[in-house]
C-alpha cells in the first residue's frame, strides 16, 4: 500500500543531507530510478522508498517495505537534486566490521579524500573490478553524503567501506603479509612492471600533498603511472581506477 509523506518526515530525511544526522539515524539517502534499483539489488538494507506521485510507483510492487508518496517537489527537497527523477529510497548504513585478520583480495586505503565526486567515482570503480573492501582515513569525506551516493551510481551496494580506518589498521594488515604500497608521482616502480602475487594494499594520498609521513612510512615500496604524454599529475580517481585495473587484470591472468 503506498501511503502519503507527512511534512514531519519530510524534514526529517532532509536533515539526513548533514553528518551528524545520518551518523545519529545511521541512514542516508539514494536518488534515481537506476541507483535505487541498484541498491535494491545489493546486501544493503532499504527502509522505505519514496515515490513521486505522478511516476510510476508499480514498478516497485516487488518490493514489500513501506512506499510512500511525494510530490515533485518534496522529492527535490529530501534528494537534494535539481531534477529529482521518480525515486529515492531511504537506506540505512551498514555496520562494516573489519577484521584485519581475516581480510579478502586486495585492498585500497585512501587517505584525505576531500572530493565527493572522486570518492564516490572510486567506489563504484571498485565494484566494477570487485575489490571488495575500501579503507578511508578518518578526516576523508563522508561516504554516505548525497554528492558521493550520486557518483557512485548505486555501486555503494557493493563495496565494504571501513571510515575512520587509522595507521594502526594498516600496521595490522602488514603484519598479517599484506604488501603495503604507497603511490608517488615523483617515482618508484613503475606500475606496469609490478606483479601483483599474493595480497596487497594501495595507498593513495590527496592529489595536493600525497600521503602522509606515517601512511608512507609503512609503505613497503612506492609505484607511480608513468607519463606517456602531458600533466602534472592524474587525478585521483583516474589514478585509482588505472592501479586497480592492472592488479585485477594481472591477478585475472597470472602473468
Amino acid at each position: 500500500m503506498i501511503r502519503p509523506l507527512s511534512a514531519a518526515k519530510v524534514r526529517y530525511y532532509r536533515k539526513l543531507h548533514q553528518k551528524k544526522y545520518r551518523r545519529q539515524e545511521g541512514l542516508f539517502i539514494v536518488s534515481g530510478r537506476r541507483a535505487v534499483d541498484e541498491i535494491m539489488a545489493s546486501p544493503l538494507e532499504v527502509e522505505n522508498l519514496l515515490v513521486d506521485a505522478r511516476g510510476h510507483p508499480g514498478h516497485y510492487r516487488g518490493y514489500d517495505g513501506p512506499i510512500y508518496s511525494v510530490s515533485t517537489q518534496e522529492l527535490k527537497t529530501i534528494s537534494d537534486v535539481q531534477t529529482p527523477q521518480e525515486v529515492a529510497a531511504i537506506v540505512r548504513i551498514p555496520q562494516t566490521l573489519f577484521d584485519e585478520t581475516r581480510p579478502e583480495g586486495h585492498l585500497l586505503y585512501l587517505e584525505r579524500i576531500n572530493d565527493p565526486g572522486n570518492l564516490g567515482t572510486i567506489i563504484r570503480t571498485a565494484a566494477w573490478f570487485g575489490w571488495k573492501h575500501l579503507l578511508l582515513s578518518h578526516d576523508s569525506t563522508d561516504p554516505y553524503q548525497p554528492k558521493t551516493v550520486r557518483a557512485t551510481a548505486g555501486m555503494i551496494g557493493y563495496v565494504d567501506i571501513i571510515s575512520d580506518c587509522r595507521t594502526s589498521t594498516l600496521q595490522a594488515l602488514k603484519e598479517k603479509g599484506y604488501t603495503l604500497w604507497g603511490t608517488d608521482v615523483n617515482g618508484g616502480k613503475d606500475l606496469k612492471s609490478i606483479n601483483p602475487r599474493g595480497r596487497h594494499l594501495v595507498m593513495l594520498g590527496s592529489e595536493a600533498h600525497g600521503l602522509t609521513g606515517q601512511a608512507g612510512a609503512l609503505a613497503d615500496s612506492r609505484l607511480y603511472i608513468k607519463r606517456q604524454g602531458h600533466g602534472e599529475s592524474l587525478n585521483m580517481a583516474m589514478a585509482a581506477g588505472i592501479i586497480m585495473h592492472h592488479f585485477s587484470r594481472k591477478e585475472e591472468t597470472g602473468s
